[in-house]
């Protein structure tokens, strides 16, 4: 599969992600909140790219695995905890660019340069592992979502 074509299919995967998230969420009654879950989405598919062209830093000072639990930690938290539709949103689109990130390192053989500063490097069962530990993750957060 072309680097194109998996461009093109995540952001059919994005978009099914969060249609059948908000489906399942407000059933067939959406309102305001909807739009904003929806506007949080795409903002956080491009929060991190904005941030690295503003701060003007490299790409890979935000990619690396302290990110990623970071923002798996604070997506758990706000979705538990607040009730606040775009900040949600905001969080699982991060999460669905963290993971599109990782998932073209890994094809590219490079996931390795996400645990850089760790003692050992991962072996590629080890990555395909936290991969599939991710998408779990993902598949849960929305899970969690939809019953919040």
């Amino acid at each position: 599969m072309s680097k194109v074509s998996w461009v093109e299919n995540f952001y059919v995967w994005v978009a099914m992600f969060f249609g059948v998230t908000a489906f399942f969420h407000w059933r067939l009654s959406p309102n305001v909140n909807t739009i904003l879950y929806l506007v949080g989405g795409v903002i956080g598919l491009y929060l991190l790219q904005i941030v690295e062209g503003v701060l003007k830093t490299s790409p890979q000072l935000l990619r690396f695995i302290p990110t990623q639990i970071i923002v798996t930690v604070l997506t758990l938290f706000v979705l538990t905890s607040s009730t606040n539709r775009l900040g949600q949103g905001l969080l699982l689109g991060l999460n669905l660019r963290l993971f599109h990130w990782q998932f073209l390192a890994f094809q590219t053989g490079s996931l390795g340069d996400w645990f850089r500063g760790l003692s050992s490097q991962l072996t590629l069962p080890q990555q395909k592992n936290y991969l599939l530990v991710l998408l779990v993750l993902m598949i849960l957060e929305g899970l969690i979502f939809v019953a919040v």
